[in-house]
């Protein structure tokens, strides 16, 4: 083969790997979100949920790089902000003492079943205005045991 066909295939094949990197890299900056902040009061295990389009509570602070997602003694922070940011972000969770504190949850043992859901005006799962993102702070084994709480009371 001439050198100035094997120079062809390797440009070539140099513009191609390109081609496909600049693809990949658009496609995650696509779907990325801005990255979440969960602060939950110290030594909390059990479900937390936070209900979103709720007009009389605040809205998710996002005034840093990170929203921010103050969730209260019982496990449940009420938002405004009227939806969940979908996409790919590294979140963090901490757990907050009495004094502001924060110590960072191992959330390969101790964060579980992170999913958002909705709840219709009669109670039933579908798509509606009561929107919740939800996830188990705890072992795993407690996780299995203990049933993700009813969207019903949010309603």
């Amino acid at each position: 083969m001439k050198d100035s066909t094997r120079q062809r295939i390797g440009l070539l094949s140099i513009l191609v790997v390109a081609i496909i990197a600049i693809v990949i890299i658009v496609m995650i900056v696509m779907n990325s979100r801005r990255a979440s902040v969960y602060l939950i009061p110290e030594n909390y295990n059990g479900w937390v949920q936070i209900i979103y389009n709720q007009q009389s509570y605040p809205p998710i602070d996002t005034s840093l790089t990170k929203a921010t997602f103050p969730i209260g003694s019982d496990g449940v922070l009420r938002t405004s902000t009227p939806e969940v940011s979908e996409g790919i972000a590294e979140d963090q969770y901490y757990w907050v003492d009495a004094q502001g504190e924060r110590t960072p949850i191992n959330t390969q043992k101790l964060i579980h079943g992170k999913s958002v859901r909705s709840s219709g005006t009669d109670g039933t799962e579908q798509d509606s205005e009561t929107v919740a993102e939800e996830f188990f702070v705890g072992t795993e084994e407690a996780y299995k045991q203990t049933p993700a709480p009813s969207l019903e009371n949010h309603l």
